[in-house]
C-alpha cells in the first residue's frame, strides 16, 4: 500500500471513529467503543482507557479477569498509565519488563504477557489529564512514532466526548439519587432497610426491562421510575399504613388509593 493510500485509509478510519464516539453518550458504552476502535487502528493486541479520579488521586479502568470484569484502580504516578496521567507525557516502551515504571502484577493475575506499551494522556478542555490511552503489544514489532502521533490524535478527539459522557453520567446519578430520596419519604414508614430495598428494586426493574427486549432508553426510564411506585403512600394515614392487624374493608379501600395518589403527584 502506497503512502497516499495509507493516508486516505487513516482519514477514513478517523472519520469513522469520530462518528462512532459522537453518537454515544453512555460512558461505559463509549469507553468500550473507544478501546476497540483504538486497538484496531493502532494494530495493538489490547487497549485500555484509564480515567482520572481526582477525588481519590487514582486512575481506573475495567479489566477482564477470567470470566469476570473488575475495576482496576491505580494510584496516580504508579505504573506506566499512572505516570502518564501524573506527568501528562506520552510513553513508548519497546520492552515493558525492562522499564522500572512497569508493574507486572496484572500480568501475573491474568496470565497475559506484556511486551510493548504505548500510552498517551487524554487532556480535557483545561489542559489537565482526564485519562490515559494505553495500548499493548503491537501485532508487528514495536510501536512507532507514527503510532504515537495517531494515538495522540485519537486521544484529542475522544477526550471531549469522554468529559461530556462523564458529566452526563454524574447528572444521571444525581437525578436517580433525588428520586431515591423522594421515594424514601413514602417507603421509610413501612419498610426496613429502605434505601437498599429501593436500589435493588430499581436495578432489577431495569435488568428485567432489558431482558424483555426493551430499548436502552426504555429500560432506563423504568429503572428511574420504579423507585416511585409507592410514592402515593405519603397520603395514607399512619393509622392505616402501619396498622399491625388486618385492615377492614374501608381501610383496605383507602390503602388501595395510594396508586391514585401517586399518579396524581407524578402527573406531567
Amino acid at each position: 500500500m502506497g503512502r497516499r493510500q495509507e493516508l486516505e485509509k487513516r482519514q477514513t478510519l478517523l472519520s469513522r471513529f469520530g462518528r462512532l464516539i459522537a453518537a454515544e453518550t453512555r460512558l461505559e458504552a463509549l469507553l468500550t467503543i473507544i478501546a476497540e476502535e483504538v486497538r484496531h487502528m493502532i494494530s495493538a493486541d489490547r487497549c485500555s482507557v484509564f480515567l482520572v479520579d481526582s477525588y481519590k488521586g487514582e486512575i481506573w479502568t475495567k479489566v477482564s479477569i477470567g470470566l469476570d470484569e473488575k475495576i482496576l484502580r491505580i494510584p496516580m504516578g504508579q505504573g506506566i498509565a499512572g505516570f502518564v496521567a501524573k506527568t501528562g507525557s506520552a510513553v513508548n516502551i519497546k520492552d515493558a519488563y525492562r522499564d522500572t515504571r512497569f508493574t507486572q502484577d496484572l500480568d501475573r493475575i491474568t496470565g497475559y504477557q506484556t511486551r510493548s506499551v504505548l500510552a498517551v494522556p487524554l487532556k480535557g478542555r483545561d489542559g489537565r489529564a482526564v485519562g490515559v490511552f494505553e495500548v499493548l503489544n503491537k501485532s508487528k514489532g514495536p510501536f512507532t512514532d507514527e503510532d504515537e502521533g495517531l494515538l495522540r490524535i485519537l486521544a484529542t478527539m475522544a477526550a471531549s466526548f469522554i468529559e461530556n459522557a462523564t458529566l452526563y453520567e454524574d447528572l444521571r446519578r444525581s437525578h436517580l439519587e433525588t428520586i431515591y430520596r423522594m421515594a424514601l419519604v413514602a417507603e421509610f414508614r413501612d419498610h426496613q432497610d429502605t434505601g437498599k430495598h429501593l436500589r435493588r428494586m430499581s436495578r432489577f426493574s431495569g435488568i428485567l426491562a432489558a431482558t424483555m427486549g426493551m430499548s436502552y432508553q426504555e429500560s432506563e426510564d423504568i429503572r428511574y421510575a420504579s423507585p416511585l411506585h409507592d410514592i402515593g403512600k405519603v397520603a395514607i394515614p399512619d393509622a392505616i399504613l402501619r396498622k399491625p392487624g388486618k385492615l377492614d374493608e374501608k381501610e383496605y379501600d383507602e390503602m388501595k388509593r395510594h396508586t391514585i395518589y401517586g399518579s396524581q403527584m407524578l402527573h406531567n
